[in-house]
């Protein structure tokens, strides 16, 4: 079988096409109006003119995302065979390193403008300068402070005992056993549902209330996020939830193969 006949959960809308498209189209147009209309005026507005060209180009980023995310990955990248922090040899799903720095670059440039948008306000006098101000140092210090203090890329680790889900400033990790659903919630987010998740946050964390209520019961990640097809991914967690006696081939050749293959018959 191959990752185009893996059948969408009935969960996950397919996204609108025309609305994509739209919105792809928009963010680019957008992006290079300001990013050509501002060239022209760096001799003269030399602040305001790359203020202006930086945040044309973080625009223009929206158009990357939006068609990655309509892009169908046939491939299977970003699997291979890992070692987990307690030495257990583990089927690793990771987030493509390209993606992740393009998403550090992209939060530069926005914040970049922003932060030379204020200074050029202010220089005028403006007192909006200020809040430009504030608003890049934010989005600008997010990728600064991630690749400070050395944030894992997101993995999901899976190995014949334990679920171990990494990324967004926390790792999770659940039993085989304990888990009781692999579900699949709104477009594109895979929830498992477990009994006793154990949480360690990592070097870069942040959390919410809401996210503490829900990874107190359960696994929730963004399927999108890595390499594979997000069908793929949940219907690679499904099968070993639902076969336990193939959970022994986790972290060797077979289970590679086997996500290769995109070969997951029914129990």
């Amino acid at each position: 079988m191959s990752v185009r006949e893996l059948d969408l959960p009935a969960a996950w809308t397919p996204p609108s096409r025309f609305r994509d498209i739209g919105l792809a189209v928009l963010t680019l147009v957008v992006g290079l109006i300001m990013i050509t209309a501002s060239i022209p005026r760096l001799r003269d507005s030399t602040w305001f003119a790359t203020s202006v060209i930086l945040l044309g180009v973080g625009i223009s980023g929206f158009f990357v995302l939006i068609v990655r995310g309509r892009v169908p990955r046939t491939a299977v990248r970003g699997v291979d065979l890992a070692t987990d922090d307690d030495g257990a040899r583990v089927l690793r799903v990771r987030q493509p390193r390209a993606l992740h720095l393009a998403a550090g670059a992209w939060l530069l440039s926005l914040g970049g403008g922003g932060l030379m948008l204020g200074a050029a306000h202010l220089a005028a006098g403006a007192v909006t300068g200020v809040l430009f101000l504030c608003c890049g140092a934010v989005v600008a210090g997010l990728p600064l402070v991630v690749l400070l203090r050395g944030a894992p890329l997101p993995t999901i680790r899976l190995g014949p005992e334990t679920v171990h889900v990494r990324g967004g400033g926390r790792s999770l990790a659940a039993s085989w056993d304990d888990i009781e659903a692999v579900v699949a919630v709104t477009t594109g987010t895979i929830f498992l549902r477990a009994r006793d998740v154990r949480r360690r946050a990592e070097r870069f964390s942040w959390t919410t209330a809401g996210r503490r209520r829900r990874d107190a019961t359960g696994i929730e990640f963004p399927a999108g996020h890595y390499a594979v097809s997000p069908a793929l991914l949940f219907h690679l967690l499904r099968f070993y939830h639902q076969n336990p006696l193939a959970r022994t081939e986790l972290g060797t050749a077979a289970s590679l193969q086997r996500v290769r293959a995109a070969r997951f018959p029914a129990p």
